[in-house]
């Protein structure tokens, strides 16, 4: 299964910015998907998961996508979250 952050070819990266473009993503949605994936790329392919799942025409159920939107927040939490010495 490939991420929509796996691809490293110039013209995989082009498909994957034509995809993202496609989600409607916003600045700040741009910004969260950067910074996570500097931080925590499988946070920030969990969230992208979460913005297509929730985007997309059919919905049976809401759970996968506030999972994928929970795990980001765990981990972002636990990077941030003092280490004690």
């Amino acid at each position: 299964m490939t991420r929509l952050g796996d691809q490293c070819n110039s013209a995989g990266e082009v498909a994957v910015g034509s995809l993202r473009r496609s989600l409607g993503y916003g600045d700040t949605e741009h910004r969260i998907v950067t910074t996570l994936r500097a931080m925590l790329p499988d946070a920030a392919a969990s969230y992208e998961q979460a913005v297509m799942d929730l985007r997309g025409p059919v919905r049976v159920s809401w759970r996968g996508a506030a999972v994928e939107f929970r795990e980001v927040v765990g981990e972002v939490l636990d990077l941030s979250r003092p280490t004690m010495t």
